[in-house]
């Protein structure tokens, strides 16, 4: 009887653990992509250096017609849900975004990272902090 009594135990603790074991949560998914920030000045010295990344535009085109920093394509906001096949060769690769401000490429780079950009950087205060530290011939509007 005792040993019929020991295997039960022995088997119900056998089952328990297994039981454990597969109830055990999945590992965490590896970390997401996140949107980085980066300086006009820290653009200035990189581009300085033939090293700049991707830089995209996400003002409208008659912001662009105003004041232009030279970007290496301009796609409004609103029209970069439609337009992200045309970044899909920088899916993994740094990009810069820029507007006037920071506002709109600051929402344009959360997009992009949400929809799978590994490297997205958003350029803190635009074309607006470019025209006042960098390139005072740069207009502000």
């Amino acid at each position: 009887m005792r040993t019929i009594l020991f295997m039960l135990l022995a088997l119900v603790s056998l089952r328990c653990a297994q039981q454990e074991e597969s109830a055990a949560p999945p590992p965490p998914p590896s970390s997401p992509a996140v949107v980085g920030e980066m300086t006009v000045k820290e653009f200035d010295a990189l581009r300085q250096q033939g090293s700049a990344p991707f830089l995209l535009d996400v003002r409208n085109p008659e912001e662009v017609e105003i004041a232009s920093m030279g970007a290496d394509l301009l796609i409004p906001l609103g029209e970069l849900p439609a337009r992200m096949g045309e970044l899909a060769a920088y899916r993994d690769q740094p990009i810069v975004v820029h507007c006037r401000t920071g506002r709109r490429s600051a929402q344009a780079a959360q997009e992009l990272v949400d929809a799978g950009f590994t490297h997205v950087i958003n350029l803190k205060g635009g074309i607006q902090a470019w025209s006042q530290e960098i390139d005072p011939t740069v207009p502000q509007y």
